[in-house]
């Protein structure tokens, strides 16, 4: 799909024209599903595409998450990566469904990209920026 036909939908403050939207996602670098262009970070979503904007981003990390699956014969244990994005309203939001390698490659787009983005994650940063740390 062209990115000046596709439609953007934008869930944090920033808010910018579909035109300029277009050409940043014809121009950004594809991660498996996702998108990480100057101006966002590209989700699909159905037949359009949302947009989490770049300078609304303070704070990325990797999650790594294990899931068992049932196999034929047995089971088998399997790793999940997600990247996490928090912004400066702590609106929470994760890019799922990725192996260590792109979790990574999108971690290091997202900080030339913007690099006042807060990269990794820690206790400290946890508190920080959401006020608490998850049990």
């Amino acid at each position: 799909m062209d990115g000046r036909t596709m439609k953007f939908i934008r869930i944090t403050e920033t808010e910018f024209g579909n035109e300029e939207l277009g050409r940043d996602y014809e121009a950004a670098k594809k991660v498996g599903r996702y998108a990480i262009g100057k101006l966002a970070v590209y989700c699909p979503k159905m037949f359009k595409y949302v947009y989490i904007a770049m300078n609304d981003i303070i704070w990325a990390y990797r999650r790594q998450e294990a899931v068992e699956g049932k196999l034929c014969c047995g089971k088998a244990n399997f790793e999940i990566h997600k990247v996490i994005l928090y912004t400066a309203k702590k609106q929470r939001f994760e890019l799922a469904g990725m192996g260590m390698e792109q979790a990574k490659q999108i971690l290091a787009i997202l900080e030339r990209e913007n690099p006042s983005i807060d990269i990794g994650y820690s206790k400290e940063k946890e508190t920080q920026y959401i006020g608490k740390t998850q049990a």
